[in-house]
């Protein structure tokens, strides 16, 4: 599976290498900027963070397309004529997904650390500089930042997505699979993936939502969810894939 996965990664490695060029280009200025005391070119700070943001949103919807054009395509079909099975050529897909995700989110956060870091020498300590970036978000949009409350919430947006990323998969194996010959096939199998995230956002808000738990508890039931809705969208997808796939 490991080779699968391999393959998944190096598929999708041109537009990773252009994302991170762009990231390095706009760490460089803000760095320059920083150095000769230029608030214009210190300023791309607020671009990287916009970068980062969009980058993360890439991540997902070209592993989605990736992924589509796999069942569409008779080059990229070939990959489910080798002979592994259906459940390890999704698995690798969502954990090719995973890792990139979170291998991501590393760098960013890796960049973030990076830029406190000469920010402190530049200017002041470390624990001034941190001080001040909780002062701000504490001021300018009401968060009072909690280490522990921050990574659950960086897992759990984490995990969230890989099941978003799970259900995606399981909406386009249905429109190739069992839908394939249905006129509005794509349609029926979007409406399909709506009506299921929000079934399932309903029956969180309804169980969570009535009993007292603390933040992170709540947090920390949310991420299980994700993780048993992820998995278990992982079996459909290859199960359809299994049954229904005509090579």
């Amino acid at each position: 599976m490991w080779k699968l996965v391999k393959y998944e990664l190096r598929k999708q490695m041109q537009s990773k290498a252009i994302i991170f060029g762009i990231v390095a280009l706009l760490e460089l200025v803000w760095f320059f900027g920083l150095l000769v005391n230029n608030s214009m070119l210190a300023g791309t700070s607020g671009v990287l963070f916009l970068v980062a943001n969009i980058s993360m949103i890439y991540l997902y919807f070209e592993s989605i397309v990736t992924f589509s054009n796999d069942l569409k395509t008779k080059n990229s079909y070939m990959l489910f004529m080798t002979p592994n099975s259906s459940y390890k050529i999704v698995g690798a897909k969502i954990v090719a997904s995973g890792i990139q995700i979170i291998l991501y989110g590393l760098c960013f956060f890796g960049i973030g650390v990076l830029d406190i870091g000469i920010m402190a020498i530049r200017f002041s300590g470390v624990s001034e500089v941190i001080e001040m970036v909780k002062k701000f978000l504490n001021q300018s949009v009401q968060i009072d930042v909690d280490v522990t409350y921050v990574f659950l919430s960086v897992l759990s947006i984490i995990i969230m997505g890989i099941f978003i990323l799970s259900l995606a998969y399981v909406s386009i194996t249905l429109s190739a699979t069992f839908l394939a010959n249905k006129p509005y096939k794509g349609f029926v199998s979007f409406v399909i993936f709506v009506l299921i995230v929000f079934v399932q956002e309903k029956i969180v808000s309804a169980v969570l939502g009535n009993v007292l738990l603390s933040d992170q508890t709540t947090i920390i039931l949310s991420l299980l969810w994700y993780a048993v809705m992820s998995v278990l969208a992982y079996v459909v997808t290859a199960w359809m894939l299994d049954k229904r796939v005509s090579l």
